[in-house]
């Protein structure tokens, strides 16, 4: 069960996709609009967020935040100018402070030099008996190289002391001077240390406050980054949906217009078809005629003509008139009323309840002595007497072009007339009739060339209506 269930799609054909549904205008339109309001309020967001770019925290304006944010980088730079000035200034002092310490330690240890050794003497003992050793000849060369440099020293720390004792007092005095001069270097580094404070923070101060400005500027900037990012977002949204909507109403309005086409293709179709059994009925036709004889027609409604005239005037039997009126609209086309009828003529209606009308020609009859005055003995019509002609017969008259007696009179012409006309289309039927074969076979020939090229243009359309098909499933 579950098998036959699978197999109908495809034992059905292949499956129809749904027809596109044309897309709700009203719909894209709000969303569009809504978009659009959410677009605006995003860029009135980033134009508040530009305008508050412009100003400081305080409320300032662009160029008054640009001008106090140049102020401050002046001010930096002139304080970091002037704090290494200051530092300068102190490695100076600092320097000269190291170097008169540097002099009252030398000094100092020259002092102390001068009161460690007791006097020249000693040195002079020592040195004679460094001397005695070396002229003694025991020493080795390294012991008198030794003995020689102590010799040396000995010498110079004589000398030198023998120098300092004289200038103590003046050592005492520069190093007084000097220990004055550390002093005050002291003092000038210790006044130097409040400007340079203030300096450092001026300078803190100033760097926060640009700082500040910075960070105020770099908030706005990235909120204005995330604003245009949703910003962003939104233009895509809004493509996506026009897009969308563009592509179903582009294939909306295609299937639409291959469906057009396929019903004028059908209907077209069917145009063509009517048209081709048109055609064929009347080839049918043109080519049943061609069988038919030339002057049918007219010698048979003579012929009819003739022997109603002949029977019901010349030679009139025990029958009455109706069945030859019957015989004639059995033999001749359907019936039509002409509107050629003979002056004196009118049309009455006959007293048997028949649907069939007549004309009487001839003048009206008024009393019975009258109508049995123009009667002979033996029943037969007079020539005065006026005809019953039902409308039929009237319309045979017209159409073979032959004039409709007036009386009984009359009659014997008009059938001699009729009898003239049938000869006249009996001797040139053959020659009619091959002229009639030729034209109806050309135009069969006409008729055949339309069939092919409608059989051929339904060929071409059908092959096309198979491709607009094969494009609308797809």
């Amino acid at each position: 069960m579950s098998s036959t269930t699978e197999q109908s799609p495809a034992a059905n054909g292949p499956p129809r996709h749904p027809r596109p549904v044309k897309p709700d205008e009203e719909q894209f339109r709000r969303e569009v609009d809504a978009l659009n309001s959410s677009i605006d309020d995003i860029k009135a967001s980033i134009n508040k967020l530009q305008e508050s770019r412009s100003l400081s925290s305080d409320g300032t304006n662009k160029d008054t935040v640009a001008t106090k944010r140049q102020e401050l980088r002046a001010t930096i730079d002139e304080l970091c100018k002037k704090r290494s000035q200051l530092n300068d200034s102190k490695n100076a002092v600092v320097e000269d402070l190291k170097a008169l310490q540097a002099g009252i330690k030398k000094k100092f240890e020259t002092l102390k030099a001068s009161k460690a050794s007791s006097s020249s003497a000693d040195f002079d003992r020592q040195i004679a008996a460094l001397e005695a050793q070396q002229q003694s000849g025991c020493a080795s060369l390294m012991e008198e190289k030794k003995i020689i440099a102590e010799i040396s020293s000995l010498r110079k720390s004589k000398k030198a002391i023998e120098s300092t004792k004289s200038d103590v007092a003046a050592l005492s005095g520069s190093i007084d001077a000097d220990r004055k001069a550390i002093e005050e270097c002291r003092a000038a580094l210790d006044a130097m240390d409040p400007e340079r404070e203030q300096v450092r923070k001026a300078l803190d101060e100033a760097r926060s406050s640009l700082n500040a400005l910075d960070e105020d500027r770099k908030s706005i900037q990235g909120e204005r980054m995330a604003l245009k990012v949703k910003l962003d977002a939104e233009y895509i949204k809004k493509r996506e949906v026009q897009d969308t909507y563009r592509q179903r109403k582009e294939e909306y309005f295609e299937a639409m217009k291959l469906e057009r086409a396929k019903r004028a293709e059908q209907q077209k179709k069917r145009r063509d078809e009517l048209e081709h059994s048109k055609i064929q009925r009347e080839l049918q036709e043109v080519l049943e005629s061609a069988d038919v004889p030339a002057f049918s027609s007219e010698i048979a409604m003579a012929d009819v003509l003739i022997r109603h005239l002949t029977t019901t005037y010349l030679a009139p039997s025990s029958l009455p008139s109706e069945p030859a009126a019957s015989m004639t609209s059995s033999v001749t086309p359907s019936r039509a009323v002409d509107s050629s009828v003979p002056d004196g003529a009118m049309v009455m209606k006959k007293k048997d309840g028949l649907d069939e009308d007549f004309i009487q020609l001839g003048t009206p009859r008024k009393s019975k002595a009258g109508r049995r005055s123009t009667t002979s003995s033996g029943g037969s019509p007079g020539p005065s007497q006026a005809l019953k002609l039902d409308l039929e017969l009237i319309t045979q008259f017209a159409k073979l072009h032959v004039d409709i007696p007036s009386n009984v009179g009359g009659v014997e012409g008009t059938i001699a007339t009729l009898e003239t006309k049938k000869k006249e289309w009996l001797e040139a039927q053959m020659v009619e009739t091959k002229k009639l074969k030729e034209k109806a076979e050309s135009k069969a020939a006409g008729l055949r060339a339309k069939l092919s090229g409608l059989s051929q243009n339904g060929t071409a359309e059908n092959g096309a209506d198979s491709s607009d098909k094969n494009a609308l499933s797809s």
